[in-house]
């Protein structure tokens, strides 16, 4: 079952790359997090807008999954590399990493217009 779930995850990361026409920006994520693969597919078929941000903050690779649709009221969540929470929005420390993190680009979106 965990080899068929694997397939899955990658088959999809492989054939779902496409361009988000909001943004432009590649709709694609690294193969090498698995668990960023499991949550695209947990995503894949959200009923709010959500995108997952890659970036560095502090010297360190990170991913957001942020929902940016204005009707759902949600807690954003921040991770590293590996997929260890880091912290989420209702946290201080957020507010500090949104002045701080840099080279923040769109890996990935979930949108009404894509299902």
């Amino acid at each position: 079952m965990r080899t068929l779930t694997i397939l899955l995850a990658l088959s999809l990361m492989l054939t779902s790359c496409s361009k988000s026409k909001d943004s432009g920006l590649g709709n694609c994520l690294p193969l090498e997090n698995l668990w960023l693969s499991q949550k695209v597919l947990e995503l894949r078929n959200c009923t709010c807008e959500t995108i997952i941000l890659s970036g560095t903050y502090k010297g360190q690779n990170i991913y957001e999954i942020r929902v940016i649709d204005p009707r759902c009221n949600s807690v954003q969540t921040v991770h590293k590399q590996d997929g260890t929470p880091l912290f989420h929005s209702g946290d201080q420390v957020y507010q500090d990493y949104l002045k701080d993190v840099k080279n923040l680009k769109e890996v990935w979106r979930c949108s009404e217009q894509n299902k």
